[in-house]
């Protein structure tokens, strides 16, 4: 990696910004020792990922099935149920009415912590500051990864259970779209008319606030809507 990024400025760059940012957001901490503790510990092997279509955007990978002695990550997890809402009734409901609204949450699974004693599973090896001349130190991941065997099971849980915790204070409908119309990550949804939705639009977003997630990516089929969406996400 130290080779590549010394021939490639622009992965480099692409490949610090985001890392950097994960320390910066507490998504992952620098470990305070390189030494194993009690915890299970493993290491995690990562790697630039860029789409051919849009070469500038160089995406970080976790490589979970990377294997040590026969083992890997994903072996040692277990999958959980599948939570995620049906989507055909998502989509289903979705077509019920003629004003649309959509939105995705905001790096939803990040937003979902670890606890402590799992986090030495999730160690990784990182330059500090991204400075490849400097010699680099153990970091783990606080946080859920994408692609984990049990990310989505946890995260639809944490989803579901507090946003029941929370539906008393909002009214019911909006409660049950935080519930319902959700594919992972995906909301999609629809009202009656402009005014519906310029109801319940910001209750949805204040009841996934008080849960740790934020809506973001929002389309929508009516300028009407999109002036109340605004206000709320602010």
């Amino acid at each position: 990696m130290k080779r590549d990024f010394q021939r490639d400025y622009a992965i480099r760059e692409g490949y610090v910004n985001p890392v950097q940012s994960y320390i910066e957001k507490g998504y992952c901490r620098q470990h305070p020792t390189d030494e194993a503790s009690a915890n299970t510990t493993w290491y995690l092997p990562h790697h630039a990922a860029i789409n051919p279509r849009e070469p500038s955007k160089v995406r970080v990978v976790f490589y979970r099935p990377g294997k040590w002695q026969g083992l890997s990550h994903s072996d040692a997890l277990i999958h959980g149920p599948d939570l995620a809402n049906s989507l055909v009734g998502v989509l289903t409901r979705f077509r019920m009415h003629p004003v649309t609204v959509v939105a995705d949450v905001q790096e939803m699974l990040h937003q979902v912590r670890r606890q402590q004693r799992d986090c030495d599973a999730l160690r990784f090896v990182w330059w500090p500051n991204g400075d490849i001349m400097k010699e680099p130190v153990h970091y783990q991941m606080v946080v859920h990864l994408f692609g984990t065997t049990l990310s989505r099971s946890i995260t639809n849980v944490c989803l579901k259970v507090v946003t029941k915790g929370y539906c008393r204070e909002f009214d019911p409908d909006a409660a049950s779209i935080g519930l319902n119309d959700f594919y992972v990550e995906d909301r999609l949804v629809s009202f009656r008319d402009d005014e519906t939705a310029k109801k319940f639009v910001p209750q949805i977003i204040s009841v996934l606030v008080k849960c740790g997630f934020k809506l973001t990516t929002w389309l929508r089929n009516s300028q009407n809507v999109l002036p109340t969406t605004l206000e709320a996400e602010k």
